[in-house]
């Protein structure tokens, strides 16, 4: 299915004028040509911006922050988020769907995927939450670990060196299923590392990630986020296969 997509560009803050060069360059890999304020593209009008009404129908708006009301004027509803899903809702739109952003390869380390840290001696009762850790290495994810027993390579157990070992990963995890304090919390907070924690302990009320405790479906969410970064391919793949729903009847 060949489309021909009008994307309308008026006055539009930066970052929404770049979802529109992007999509007109990526839309065409998935079947979708696009040119922006170009009135020969017939086939839909995209408004990467809803500041304004459509000039004709069928259209579909990106509603990022705003005029929600004007919502009924489109006949397909993008948000950035769930939230402004549910919003949309509010004010008509029977089908949103979100498309979440993208980000720049110039921004992605493809050769550097993140290390994640543990600390401290396990016992076998699993109360450190070793399954969580043995999750991750078997998910791919690099995982370092100061102290004893746990299922990933144990940099060293020499209380000397755990500066060095903080200082060397980019996320400390916190896989306990219950904790008093968790030291760890504090000394990465006073290194600059950011934490991942269940809300147990010294997370209770600490700026942490959270997942919720003893989960991995909830941690390895937390985990995607972290290391699967959508690319504009990824949201203009999307956008194409919303576009062809919309002119197809299958979204109002």
């Amino acid at each position: 299915m060949k489309v021909n997509i009008r994307v309308t560009q008026n006055d539009m803050p930066w970052i929404v004028g770049r979802y529109a060069k992007e999509l007109v360059e990526w839309l065409p890999k998935y079947g979708v040509e696009a040119r922006i304020n170009d009135a020969t593209y017939r086939d839909l009008e995209y408004h990467a911006n809803t500041y304004f009404k459509p000039n004709r129908r069928p259209a579909v708006g990106l509603f990022a922050h705003n005029r929600f009301e004007l919502a009924p004027e489109f006949d397909g509803h993008i948000a950035l988020n769930p939230v402004y899903c549910e919003t949309l809702r509010g004010f008509g739109a029977k089908d949103p769907v979100v498309i979440e952003q993208a980000v720049d390869e110039i921004f992605i380390d493809r050769l550097h995927p993140p290390v994640f840290g543990v600390a401290g001696s396990v016992k076998a009762d699993n109360r450190k939450g070793q399954d969580l850790v043995g999750q991750m290495m078997c998910h791919g994810y690099r995982v370092r670990a100061w102290g004893s027993g746990w299922p990933c390579p144990i940099v060293t157990n020499e209380y000397k060196h755990l500066p060095a070992f903080y200082a060397g990963l980019d996320y400390y995890v916190v896989t306990s299923r219950v904790e008093g304090g968790c030291t760890p919390i504090i000394e990465c907070m006073a290194m600059r590392v950011p934490i991942i924690a269940p809300r147990i302990g010294f997370a209770i009320v600490r700026p942490v990630l959270e997942y919720e405790a003893g989960s991995w479906e909830s941690l390895h969410g937390v985990l995607r986020y972290l290391t699967e970064h959508r690319t504009y391919d990824d949201f203009a793949r999307d956008h194409a296969e919303y576009f062809k729903r919309c002119l197809t009847g299958g979204t109002r």
